[in-house]
């Protein structure tokens, strides 16, 4: 048996899973009492973007003209889950999975290097309250974390696999969608993909290729809509 089934059938795993239901309660706690309100203007610029999406199926500003302000992705996964329930409050509640499923990434990845690192990983985030309060407000701080949690635990625990590859390189495109800095850390992993001694070199352009396919839309889609690459 797999290691990393090993460990999923131990009784630090049922620990964990514990502290990540804890996590998400924790969540809930925040989130709840404040329900629809957003704490910050930036959260309204991103509720108008998704709801323009939904109501014109196009990044539109206040005065009705197309934008590229803010990055694509945060408003466009908005806007699926306006669809499903329009709420401000749904997206929080989202956030609040969100930083649930990282506690346990990033526990399953301690358990790889320290077994015992992995109830400290997921202890950090239930401790930390800045994540429950970042949770709560409409931004994709906390989204990004889940997904570049994902891309680093597919890496880590699960190399050699094209389509591993294929799914962190997709995952690494749609947080670039969200957060554009994290582009900068792109060379990082494709380099950690090339000395894995676990994984395929001659695969290394999988994960490239994929997160070209995520992240290059943002400027065909500026050029298109705004004839631009630098919209406002």
């Amino acid at each position: 048996m797999k290691p990393q089934f090993v460990f999923i059938y131990s009784e630090r795993h049922k620990i964990i899973l514990v502290l990540v239901m804890l996590v998400f309660f924790a969540g809930l706690f925040f989130i709840i009492p404040t329900g629809d309100i957003l704490h910050y203007p930036d959260e309204s610029n991103y509720v108008r973007l998704a709801e323009s999406l939904i109501g014109k199926g196009a990044y539109l500003r206040i005065a009705g003209k197309l934008t590229a302000y803010k990055a694509p992705g945060y408003p466009l996964l908005l806007s699926m889950v306006f669809h499903l329930w329009n709420s401000p409050m749904a997206a929080k509640i989202i956030n609040a999975a969100a930083l649930a499923g990282t506690a346990y990434l990033l526990a399953l990845i301690a358990a790889e290097v320290i077994p015992e690192g992995s109830l400290f990983a997921s202890l950090l985030v239930l401790f930390y309250p800045v994540y429950f309060y970042t949770a709560d407000t409409l931004y994709p701080q906390t989204l990004g974390a889940f997904l570049f949690s994902a891309v680093l635990f597919l890496l880590i625990r699960l190399p050699g696999s094209r389509l591993i590859y294929a799914i962190s390189g997709f995952l690494f495109g749609l947080l670039v969608l969200m957060i554009p800095v994290f582009l900068l850390i792109f060379p990082i992993l494709s380099t950690f993909i090339f000395i894995d001694k676990k994984g395929d070199k001659q695969c290394i352009w999988i994960p490239i290729f994929s997160s070209l396919l995520g992240f290059s839309s943002s400027p065909v889609r500026e050029q298109f809509e705004m004839q631009s690459f630098t919209g406002s």
